[in-house]
């Protein structure tokens, strides 16, 4: 019978120590999850505000040219004609240049954050501490 309960006592250390590792993987998966989707978001707000300061530069120095072009040819449509050909041109840039100048930089940068490896120096600087 001593064996028998020397077996069911380390089938129970055995079992409490399974339980402890995988709670503690758990805990440091919600970590790295927190951590990884606190930097997505963060690249996501800087690059929407990066994006509405580039549009509000580009409304103010549109209407500049506009005024500029007008007064320039005594005229008071040539201006925003001229702008509207401009923005035309540069939407058909961005719709056929679409994969090269947004998705691409956006998905490699996420990828970046999501399958970024610790580094065993940052590991063993993180026990240490």
């Amino acid at each position: 019978m001593g064996v028998f309960s020397k077996f069911v006592d380390n089938n129970g250390k055995i079992t409490k120590n399974v339980r402890s590792y995988f709670s503690q993987r758990y805990d440091l998966l919600k970590v790295e999850l927190l951590e990884k989707s606190s930097r997505i978001l963060a690249v996501l707000f800087s690059m929407l505000v990066i994006l509405v300061s580039a549009l509000a530069v580009l409304i103010y120095l549109s209407f500049a040219f506009i005024s500029w072009i007008n007064a320039s040819l005594n005229s008071n449509v040539a201006g925003y004609l001229i702008v509207a050909l401009l923005f035309l041109v540069l939407l058909l840039v961005v719709i056929i240049f679409n994969e090269k100048l947004f998705l691409n930089p956006i998905i490699r940068k996420l990828g970046k954050i999501l399958y970024e490896e610790k580094d065993d120096d940052d590991e063993e600087e993180d026990d240490n501490e």
